[in-house]
């Protein structure tokens, strides 16, 4: 017999941005907004691959993506948490709010990031505001789940995945950078992109104190 894999169920609730009242939009906006004024608000991107598959020999977040601005995915991102982070100060009144970003890097392009971020100096945001940690590595197996090697005498590694992000937080003490600042949730991008739904996304979810999020996407 197989796995018992459970019974998928209804949900027990949700709410849908398209569908909402204005009254419940400004209610998730005044919610989200005061959360990040308190600083209990982080953004992690994982960006710990390359752009191999874009045809670019760079981390994929350094991708320039064809805007007429020539903008790439880490601008994109900077600049719009920069402005995110602007509202909600002058939303609570205040000089300044912290909306710190952590990027997963790897071993192939965690130098380059950093280098790329430092030479832009951080497009506008706090230096101590962008935290970068390292994901893991694993031995890499072949097909029918052998160990490959790079040598005769060394196993050959690659990164851990997205799920490894858990473990580098952790190890690379960023998780402890966050309780240190009064991070209390953290919104992670899989890939480098921000799309332009993200700021009310964030705001709904921390509103409602939600799970899961899902946005519906132009063909």
């Amino acid at each position: 017999a197989g796995a018992d894999t459970g019974a998928v169920e209804a949900l027990d609730s949700f709410d849908s941005l398209i569908d909402a009242s204005q009254e419940s939009k400004d209610a998730w906006d005044a919610a989200g907004m005061q959360a990040l004024a308190n600083g209990e608000v982080a953004l992690c991107v994982l960006s710990g691959g390359q752009g191999t598959r874009l045809g670019f020999s760079g981390p994929k977040g350094m991708y320039d993506i064809g805007l007429p601005s020539g903008k790439t995915l880490f601008q994109l991102y900077a600049e719009r948490l920069k402005r995110l982070g602007e509202l909600a100060a002058l939303n609570a009144g205040v000089e300044r709010c912290s909306v710190p970003l952590y990027i997963m890097t790897s071993e192939s392009n965690d130098t380059e990031t950093r280098h790329y971020w430092r030479a832009n100096s951080f497009f506008g945001l706090e230096e101590s505001d962008v935290v970068f940690f390292s994901q893991g590595r694993l031995p890499s197996l072949t097909d029918d789940g052998k160990i490959m090697l790079e040598s005769s005498s060394r196993i050959a590694y690659a990164p851990d995945g997205n799920g490894g992000v858990f473990l580098a937080l952790k190890s690379s003490s960023s998780l402890e950078d966050m309780k240190k600042r009064g991070v209390k949730r953290i919104r992670r991008y899989q890939k480098p992109t921000f799309s332009r739904q993200c700021p009310m996304e964030l705001r709904q979810r921390i509103a409602n104190d939600c799970d899961a999020v899902v946005l519906s996407l132009a063909d």
